[in-house]
């Protein structure tokens, strides 16, 4: 999504971020990624030829929803981006949706510190979404959840590799 400073968190830091490096825009968006081994080897070509964009970035507020967004929007594997604000259709239910790229998180929950915590309620949810990763969940609040999710998929908790006393 290209940087935009309507929004609210944005109106308290005005100037604070930039709109472009050097005449590129810049995009914004989650942190969380999942990229291809061709798409990092892009970015580090990229950010080799351009030690300069490192400095760019040292004072900027969220360069960890800026850096590489900004690469990757401008490189042959745009297309591919698979949770893109800019190519939503129907940008009102895109916002609505919990599936974020390969990640499934709450953000629309009322009444909750954001992003839910997700809990048993959230099984048929989580279950229909094509998503490979969740967020988030607390080894109390979500121990049903977490319960259920490990006996339908035959795993248990992790072992650990440390020897019990005897």
């Amino acid at each position: 999504m290209v940087i935009d400073s309507s929004y609210p968190i944005l109106k308290r830091f005005p100037g604070a971020i930039a709109h472009s490096y050097k005449g590129i825009r810049l995009y914004h968006g989650a942190q969380w990624w999942a990229l291809t081994r061709d798409c990092v080897a892009y970015i580090l070509g990229i950010l080799k030829s351009n030690r300069k964009y490192y400095s760019f970035f040292k004072y900027t507020l969220c360069p960890d929803e800026i850096f590489f967004h900004s690469i990757v929007k401008h490189s042959p594997f745009a297309p591919r981006i698979t949770h893109d604000f800019e190519t939503a259709v129907h940008r009102p239910e895109y916002f609505l949706s919990n599936e974020h790229g390969c990640r499934y998180i709450d953000w629309n929950a009322k009444a909750t510190t954001l992003p839910k915590t997700l809990d048993l309620q959230d099984l048929d949810r989580l279950l229909g979404s094509t998503c490979l990763f969740a967020r988030k969940f607390d080894q109390q609040r979500s121990a049903d959840l977490i319960t259920t999710l490990e006996s339908r998929f035959h795993c248990g908790p992790a072992e650990t590799s440390e020897k019990q006393p005897t």
